[in-house]
Order: C-alpha cells, then structure tokens, then sequence
C-alpha cells in the first residue's frame, strides 16, 4: 500500500485501491487532514464523480458556495461538473475515505502535488 504526505497541507494520503488494481475504475484513498487545514481552491472534475465517508472529525465541504459540515459516519458524493472544495475547520485530525470514479490520472496529480 502507497502513502505518502504534503508537508505543505499536512495530509496524509493512504492509496487503498489504485487505479492499476481497478482497470482504471476507481482510487480509493484514506486521507488525514491535519487541524485547521488550509482551504483549498474552489475546483471541479469534468468526467468524476467523488465519494467521501467521514471516519473520524469532521470537514466542511463548499458546495456551489453553500457550506456543510459533514460528520464521523456521514456519507457524501460530489457529482461531475459541481464546483467544491472541502477543508478540516476542527482542531482535530479527520480521517476521510476517498473515492474517485474513474480514477483517470488522480493519482499521479496527488503523487505530484505532495512532491512539490
């Protein structure tokens, strides 16, 4: 199993499922956020959808510029094409299962991004 951590955002990514053990279909990913995370860009994926289960905290997530705060055991999904971003406002780590579907190159994005 693949981890690796952005030192900048205090992440922590776990690759449960890579794109190479899916034919493609889906990452599926744990990830820690630290405290207080900084709020990333407003963003959205033209041809993924995203699936995330809060295992422990919680994490705000912005949706066409509503704000939600999404709970341990909360399930959500952000479809193609639906501008978000989502962040940990706590001052505990969260821990969020992570899917992407299809993968395409979400992997090799995260790889690159923690390297820089």
């Amino acid at each position: 199993m693949k981890s690796f951590t952005n030192t900048k955002t205090g992440q922590t990514y776990k690759l449960l499922q890579e794109s190479s053990d899916t034919n493609g279909a889906l990452l599926e990913m744990e990830v820690t956020y630290a405290p207080l995370s900084l709020i990333p860009p407003d963003h959205f994926h033209p041809k993924q959808t995203e699936k995330f289960r809060i295992l422990s905290g919680e994490m705000t997530f912005r949706i066409e510029k509503n704000e939600r705060i999404v709970k341990a055991g909360e399930e959500f999904m952000i479809t193609p094409n639906t501008v978000h971003t989502m962040w940990n406002h706590s001052k505990d780590k969260a821990v969020v299962n992570w899917s992407i579907i299809p993968a395409l190159q979400s992997e090799r994005f995260f790889e690159t991004m923690t390297a820089l």
